[in-house]
């Protein structure tokens, strides 16, 4: 795990391009598709402060599975079935 964080985490807060531009969740925002949604709700920064290494553990695995399923719906529905958990 710890040897695909650089990767992941280098992009997020270097202020590189990433996929996902995470934003302050509102309570009634509505989404344009569900990999949108996915990134903006499983941004493990979010899980930061109060810090949760538990959340952040599994926000990152989650995080990184939306952006190899850019693409690719039902792969995105079961993670979202597993950011639920």
């Amino acid at each position: 795990m710890f040897d695909e964080m650089p990767d992941l985490f280098g992009r997020m807060f270097s202020g590189g391009n990433t996929l996902c531009n995470p934003t302050p969740i509102e309570p009634h925002k509505t989404y344009s598709s569900l990999f949108e949604e996915l990134c903006d709700k499983c941004y493990p920064e979010r899980f930061m402060e109060p810090y949760d290494a538990k959340l952040v553990s599994a926000a990152t695995k989650i995080y990184k599975g939306i952006l190899q399923s850019k693409d690719d719906e039902g792969t995105q529905k079961d993670l979202m079935h597993r950011a639920h958990k």
